[in-house]
């Protein structure tokens, strides 16, 4: 735990132009990247169908494995 709050303090070098940040856990193993709202819904409706298929018949695929979407609120904000 502790090596990854070490990794959040890092998270304004790896911001993008569009303002987005991908953060990286201590090992490398795992990256999540923010998303804003509209870049969601073209993932969902232009993407993720022929993504979920292409990775259930291509179990080797380079691709980029997608665990899931979150929403993070934080209160008082």
């Amino acid at each position: 735990m502790e090596k990854n709050e070490k990794q959040i303090e890092k998270t304004k070098e790896s911001m993008g132009k569009s303002g987005s940040f991908f953060f990286f856990t201590w090992d490398d193993k795992y990256i999540l990247k923010t998303l804003y709202k509209h870049e969601l819904d073209l993932l969902n409706k232009n993407f993720y169908k022929d993504y979920k298929s292409h990775s259930e018949n291509n179990p080797n695929s380079l691709l980029a494995k997608i665990f899931g979407y979150f929403t993070i609120k934080i209160e008082g904000i």
